[in-house]
């Protein structure tokens, strides 16, 4: 649906977070002056004027027929709210929905990245690459600004709009919805309380290609083997990436095929799975007039996201890293991996909400490597000390503590010579933090604490 469809309709909204607040603003701005309906989980009062609070207990089924209700993709399916509304609306959509629906509307390419590990890094990367391009470009979406606030601004100055789409946003794409340019990352277990299993996560993930029309385009990430070409994506272009004979990283270099590029030598920004994440998307920038120099030139100055492998500097002898928002095993793994050769990695902070994701390859690679000082935090680095005693990691290496307060000062008290402590829970924060900035902020606080 498009702006213009909404405004002849009545409205309520599921959710009232940056999207639902977004929405509700560009309707006003365009003249929509009927109240809007607001469902949550929990009384909002107090609302703007023009706003209700709905509560489930109160709503009739009737009266969800002749209204159109734009879904937030923080509430999974099952949730009790969405399973009332969805049946009895009118219709559906979604502020994501909307808004690729009216980047097509008006012949704008939209490039939509979705991983599950390094998306944020990786749309970081086009919207740089495209910068020292000098094309001008918009980053929306989870790392951006809410997509529909900048509609306005998309509208007078027609950028190249890249976006970052989450797994929720992906799964209530339908045919034609679609990016009018797709990346497909690597897809590894996530989401699994949300999406109730990896097959409906990996499908959700796989419809930010399903849902383009056939004349679209798109990448697909090779690192991780999968058999992600189904006949489905046979009648576009899909260009492979990270592939020997595409762009790839190797020895030290960036490749395109067998034409050496540059050196990583001045890159700053660290690990190899960040240096795979910039030839995809170098490849994705090419597309819309990037080049092998103005990937070069962004590495050399930009040294990633905060709370992505931050150096927090160093105190009480130890150089402590943010990495909170590792939020899977392998996102862990991956940061075990960049400070593998440097052998100055000494104490490992990992854990958190526990969704029975397998914590299988990351066990392997530490009773491989069985050095590391753990500090396990609830529920899921718990469970991995188990683990790790039931393959006979050093017991004495293993310790199980309550608050990430708790990781630091014990850290701080058993590295009295120095090295790195590396904080990559490799699991979600809603245990003990609203989200992994919340969790980074604390790690950050706690560790500078270690100064008075």
């Amino acid at each position: 649906m498009l702006i213009i469809d909404l405004l002849s309709h009545k409205i309520g909204v599921l959710g009232y977070g940056k999207e639902g607040k977004s929405l509700i603003d560009l309707l006003r701005q365009r003249g929509y002056t009927h109240e809007i309906w607001v469902f949550a989980d929990q009384p909002l009062d107090p609302l703007p004027d023009g706003l209700r609070y709905m509560a489930q207990e109160k709503i009739q089924p009737q009266a969800l027929h002749d209204r159109v209700i734009v879904l937030s993709p923080g509430f999974p399916p099952h949730h009790p709210l969405r399973l009332l509304l969805e049946p009895n609306c009118l219709t559906y959509t979604t502020a994501t929905a909307v808004f690729l629906t009216e980047m097509r509307q008006m012949g704008i390419a939209t490039i939509g990245i979705t991983a599950s590990k390094g998306k944020s890094t990786l749309s970081s990367l086009v919207h740089k690459i495209l910068l020292q391009a000098k094309i001008d470009n918009l980053l929306v979406g989870n790392i951006g600004i809410p997509a529909l606030s900048a509609l306005e601004s998309i509208q007078q100055h027609r950028p190249v709009v890249v976006m970052e789409l989450s797994s929720y946003q992906c799964d209530l794409l339908s045919a034609g919805m679609g990016p009018s340019c797709a990346y497909l990352g690597p897809i590894y277990p996530e989401h699994l309380n949300y999406h109730g299993s990896f097959e409906h996560y990996k499908n959700a993930k796989l419809r930010i290609l399903s849902s383009q029309h056939n004349a679209d385009f798109g990448f697909i990430d090779c690192r991780q083997p999968h058999p992600y070409f189904p006949e489905l994506y046979l009648g576009k272009s899909l260009t492979p990436t990270n592939l020997p004979t595409g762009l790839h990283f190797h020895a030290g270099y960036f490749w395109d095929d067998q034409e050496r590029l540059f050196s990583d030598q001045e890159c700053i920004l660290k690990g190899m799975h960040n240096r795979q994440n910039a030839c995809a998307a170098l490849a994705i920038a090419q597309a819309f007039g990037g080049t092998p120099s103005d990937l070069e030139e962004v590495l050399q100055t930009w040294p990633g996201l905060p709370i992505r492998l931050q150096e927090l500097g160093i105190y009480r002898q130890i150089r402590w890293i943010n990495d909170s928002a590792s939020t899977i095993p392998q996102s862990t793994l991956s940061a075990l991996q960049t400070y593998q050769d440097s052998h100055s990695l000494q104490c490992l902070i990992v854990g958190g909400y526990d969704r029975n994701i397998d914590l299988t390859d990351l066990i392997h690679y530490l009773t491989e490597n069985p050095y590391y000082f753990i500090l396990a935090l609830p529920s899921t680095g718990w469970r991995l000390v188990d683990e790790l005693q039931n393959h006979r990691y050093n017991p004495l290496l293993l310790h199980k503590v309550d608050t990430v307060a708790d990781a630091v000062v014990k850290a701080s008290l058993s590295m009295p010579n120095g090295g790195v402590c590396l904080f990559s829970p490799g699991a979600a924060s809603y245990n003990q933090y609203q989200d992994f900035y919340q969790r980074g902020a604390d790690f950050e606080h706690c560790v500078k604490a270690l100064s008075d």
